[in-house]
């Protein structure tokens, strides 16, 4: 195990690689080197009783399931897993109770020190104690509860730019419904850690499976580090609507997100996706295609439309990476929707800009007419006080800013 130690707006944020796998190597792009440990107790363990008969509480450094990657280690034999930690300088892979919820797997994330309640060699619970998590404060941010369509987009500006595309980002560990960071109030703090630990060389779907975030086996190992699209809007949609966490989540299948949102009652669907007009899409609508689900920010005067989303993108070094952004949907990057998604992306996201050029998707796969469904909110759900609904985008991402 490496720790690494990050200076970042003053702030000690404690940081991890993992040389029990690839990651160390460079594989998903990882640009700082190995420092002094944050402090003297990580990782570290004295067993104490927790006052439960035949159990003792342990502290260890998470490093992820055995042999992930392996053939084997699939989720048909979830029951026969086994979780490894750092406990007092010597890994010890211990198996988790069985838990029809998954409740340990899912509070339990590679490079975090964790409290543990262990029944008899068995882990039955687990508590998150690492000490300085990460911090990060975005250029526009939401806020929660207040249900307005203005506040969904400033909610939905919050994790761009500095958050990955992780495939079965925001799902749960065992892949069926809302993770923790999906039904977290404001930003999950690791997606701006992992962002920031990675490079343009960061690859979503990396062929060796020890050197990637895709959740081989299908479990998602890497749940906290990112988000993929549904598990974007499903945040989104969270944060607007709640002020508590581990509530009743919103991520599902991509293309069923829209007609999910209207079977909850919060607005109406429209099946098809024509070709973009004003009157055909409004600023906060929600598109859901074959495989992909994305938020309209508003559709320009020439009918380029600009997005919001996560999806995966090419980086300036070739590979397939991405994350959550500002796009354009247009025939070329002369359209207006480029140059007001370039201009966003530029001058709020430095960071990113660095590893990735504004996307520019193509029209007939994102509106093909056919097949589709568009999600509109409900007045009586989310407000529109600003008159956001009625604008272009260019004045819907100013008034977000603003």
């Amino acid at each position: 195990m490496t720790k690494i130690l990050k200076i970042l707006a003053g702030v000690t944020a404690s940081m991890f690689l993992f040389s029990c796998n690839a990651h160390e190597n460079g594989g998903v792009g990882r640009t700082t080197e190995p420092a002094a440990p944050a402090s003297e107790t990580a990782g570290q363990s004295e067993s104490e009783s927790s006052g439960v008969e035949g159990a003792e509480m342990v502290r260890g450094f998470y490093l992820g399931v055995e042999n992930y990657g392996a053939p084997e280690t699939v989720k048909e034999n979830i029951p026969n897993f086994r979780y490894v930690f750092e406990v007092a300088g010597e890994e010890i892979a211990y198996p988790v109770a069985p838990d029809e919820n998954y409740t340990v797997q899912n509070a339990l994330k590679r490079g975090s020190d964790f409290e543990l309640t262990v029944e008899d060699g068995v882990i039955t619970a687990a508590r998150d104690v690492t000490e300085n998590p990460y911090v990060y404060s975005p250029p526009i941010a939401g806020e929660p509860g207040v249900r307005t369509v203005k506040n969904l987009i400033k909610t939905a500006l919050g994790p761009v730019g500095r958050t990955l595309y992780v495939y079965g980002g925001g799902w749960n560990w065992q892949d069926d419904g809302s993770s923790t960071a999906a039904t977290s109030i404001g930003l999950f703090s690791d997606w701006a850690w992992q962002f920031d630990i990675n490079n343009a060389d960061y690859e979503y779907d990396a062929a060796d499976p020890t050197a990637s975030y895709f959740p081989n086996g299908g479990f998602n190992e890497y749940w906290n580090a990112g988000l993929d699209c549904s598990g974007y809007l499903g945040w989104c949609v969270y944060n607007v609507l709640n002020t508590e966490n581990g509530g009743e989540g919103y991520v599902t299948s991509s293309t069923s997100f829209a007609r999910s949102l209207a079977e909850r009652g919060l607005g109406t669907v429209t099946e098809g996706t024509p070709v973009p007009t004003l009157e055909n899409y409004r600023p906060g609508d929600i598109v859901s295609i074959r495989g992909h689900v994305f938020m309209i920010i508003g559709v320009c005067s020439d009918g380029s439309v600009v997005i919001a989303h996560s999806t995966v993108t090419e980086s300036r070094t070739g590979r397939e990476g991405g994350g959550v952004q500002i796009s354009a949907v247009g025939w070329t990057k002369g359209c207006e929707a480029y140059a007001i998604a370039d201009r966003f992306m530029t001058e709020n996201f430095p960071e990113w800009n660095e590893r990735y050029e504004t996307d520019l998707k193509d029209p007939s796969l994102y509106f093909p007419n056919e097949g589709g469904s568009v999600f509109s909110w409900s007045e009586s759900v989310l407000s529109d006080p600003d008159g956001i609904r009625s604008a272009f985008p260019d004045r819907v991402l100013a008034a977000a800013k603003g």
